[in-house]
C-alpha cells in the first residue's frame, strides 16, 4: 500500500469489548480516506480471544481500509509498539490502545489533507514534522473527572509546560514514522519512555486545535488494575491543600498503588498546571 498516510496502531490483550469500541472509533473516523490509512493490530491475546478478535475485524473493516492482524507476545507494551513502528506501512503512525476511542466528530481527514496541503518534500523524509498532534480528553468512568490534555489556556509551543507538567497523550499524537524508528521507546525507563519520545518529537511539530480522541483511565493502559484506579478516583475527591498543590508523597502512593504511579503522576501534574500559568 504504497499511498498509505497513515497507520492507526490498536494494541490489546484479552479485552475484546474494548477492542471493539476502539475499531469502530477508528472505522468511523476514517470515514472518506479509507484508501490512505492502514490499521495495524498488535494482538497479545489468548489463541481463543484472538480469533473471535479475526472474526470480528473480517465482518466490519470496509473493503478499502487496509488492516492487518498480528499475533505478538511483546515484551511489555512499550516492546509492542516499538514492534509496530517497524511494521507500519504509513507515513505517520498512531497508537490506540484498546479501550481509547477517536471521538464521533473527528476525521482522520484532518490530518491527510494537513500533509497533502503542506510544502513537505515527498522525495524528502526528513522535511515533515516530526510530529502532528492535538488535545485528548481524559477520563475515567468511575468518576465525573475529566480534563484536556493540552488544556485550552495552554500555548502548545510554550516548551515550559513540555518540559516541566505534562506532553500531550500519544493517543492524539501522529509520529513520522522514519524519525519514530531511529527514536525507539526504551525499555529500560518504563512509562518515562513515552513521555521521553514526545519531548524529542515536539521539538518539531504542527499542532491541530482538535479534540481528537477520548483515553480512559481503566482502558488496557490500566492493565485491569481498576482497584487501584478507583482508591485514587476517590482520593481526588477529597478537598485537600495538599492535593490542591501536588505535594504528595511518592513513597506512600508508589507503595499504595503501584504499577498505577505513573496516572497519579500524570494527574498531580495535571493539577499542578492549573497554577503555572
Amino acid at each position: 500500500m504504497n499511498n498509505c498516510l497513515i497507520t492507526i496502531v490498536c494494541l490489546t490483550f484479552n479485552n475484546p469489548v474494548e477492542f471493539k469500541e476502539t475499531l469502530g472509533s477508528i472505522i468511523n473516523a476514517s470515514i472518506s480516506v479509507e484508501h490512505l490509512v492502514e490499521v495495524l493490530v498488535i494482538d497479545s491475546s489468548d489463541d481463543f480471544i484472538f480469533k473471535l478478535n479475526k472474526q470480528f475485524l473480517n465482518g466490519i473493516c470496509p473493503r478499502n481500509l487496509s488492516f492487518r492482524h498480528l499475533l505478538v507476545k511483546p515484551r511489555g507494551i512499550y516492546s509492542a509498539m516499538n514492534y509496530a513502528i517497524e511494521n507500519a506501512l504509513g507515513l505517520y503512525v498512531n497508537f490506540m490502545h484498546s479501550g481509547d476511542i477517536f471521538l464521533a466528530k473527528f476525521n482522520l481527514s484532518l490530518i491527510t489533507s494537513l500533509i497533502a496541503e503542506s510544502d513537505f518534500e515527498p522525495a524528502s523524509p526528513e522535511s515533515y514534522p516530526y510530529l502532528l498532534y492535538g488535545r485528548t480528553l481524559v477520563q475515567s468512568c468511575m468518576t465525573s473527572l475529566k480534563y484536556l490534555n493540552p488544556p485550552l489556556n495552554v500555548i502548545p509551543n510554550r516548551r515550559r509546560y513540555w518540559n516541566y507538567v505534562i506532553p500531550p497523550g500519544h493517543q492524539a499524537c501522529f509520529f513520522l514514522r522514519t524519525w519514530h524508528i531511529a527514536n525507539h521507546y526504551s525499555l529500560d525507563i518504563g512509562s518515562t519512555a513515552d513521555r521521553y519520545v514526545i519531548q524529542l518529537s515536539i521539538i518539531k511539530s504542527v499542532f491541530i486545535d482538535v479534540v481528537i480522541c477520548s483515553f480512559r483511565l481503566s482502558g488496557t493502559s490500566s492493565l485491569n488494575n481498576l482497584k487501584p484506579i478507583n482508591y485514587l478516583s476517590r482520593f481526588l475527591q477529597i478537598k485537600s491543600p495538599i492535593i490542591k498543590f501536588g505535594f504528595w508523597p511518592k513513597i506512600f502512593i508508589k507503595h499504595v498503588f503501584g504499577k498505577n504511579w505513573e496516572y497519579i503522576r500524570r494527574l498531580r501534574l495535571f493539577f499542578l498546571s492549573l497554577f503555572v500559568f
